[in-house]
């Protein structure tokens, strides 16, 4: 049987919970996706735009809104 990602997450937080980790882990876990979320959005953004879409373009498609994708494109160069 398939579980889905949001189960097998709730498993893992629910497993800190009772093991006294939770509020440095869950802090540090939340932390961590957003970081890592923003930094995979930013970094598809900078290839459709080199792909040659445009700005509007590229944030319907990702769901975002026009203001977002404009800042992660100025911030292309901290990009590695």
């Amino acid at each position: 049987m398939h579980k889905d990602v949001d189960e097998i997450l709730e498993e893992v937080i629910k497993e800190r919970r009772n093991s006294g980790q939770r509020i440095v882990w869950e802090e540090g876990f939340r932390e961590g996706y957003k970081i890592g979320y923003g930094q995979v959005m930013r970094k598809m953004a900078i290839g459709l735009a080199e792909e040659g879409y445009t700005v509007e373009k590229i944030a319907m498609g990702m769901e975002e809104d026009v203001e977002t994708v404009k800042k992660w494109l100025q911030q292309k160069d901290d990009i590695k």
